[in-house]
């Protein structure tokens, strides 16, 4: 049995220049897709996200949720998808109960609630 990431990486070898995400008129081949997971990916370790950590995602459908969500599965991250119409109490709620280290948000969804939100979660 394949993990999410290995099946990433074996597909990449297998159809490197195939089309794997559109986005209204973007379009991203799996070596792109790839390509951006691998950055992220880097960075959130910078950040100190490591394998085990709780990370919410806060972001619409669009091709950053793609990035991130596969980014935080590669790193051994434990994704906590969130609904993009939840409000403070509710992500602070999601926040506590799984005890999450981080947040990924959308600027635009994230901007009015990041203050009071940063300070409620334990990470």
């Amino acid at each position: 049995m394949q993990i999410i990431s290995e099946m990433l990486e074996n597909t990449v070898r297998a159809y490197p220049e195939r089309t794997a995400v559109i986005y209204k008129d973007e379009e991203f081949t799996y070596n792109e897709l790839l390509e951006h997971i691998c950055r992220l990916a880097n960075g959130f370790s910078r950040l100190g996200i490591a394998k085990g950590d709780w990370v919410m995602e806060l972001i619409p459908n669009c091709p950053q949720l793609v990035f991130t969500h596969y980014a935080l599965i590669a790193l051994g991250a434990v994704v906590v998808p969130l609904n993009v119409m939840y409000r403070q109490h509710e992500i602070e709620y999601v926040g506590k109960t799984t005890k999450a280290k981080a947040i990924v948000a959308d600027s635009n969804l994230w901007s009015p609630l990041a203050e009071e939100v940063m300070q409620s979660l334990p990470g």
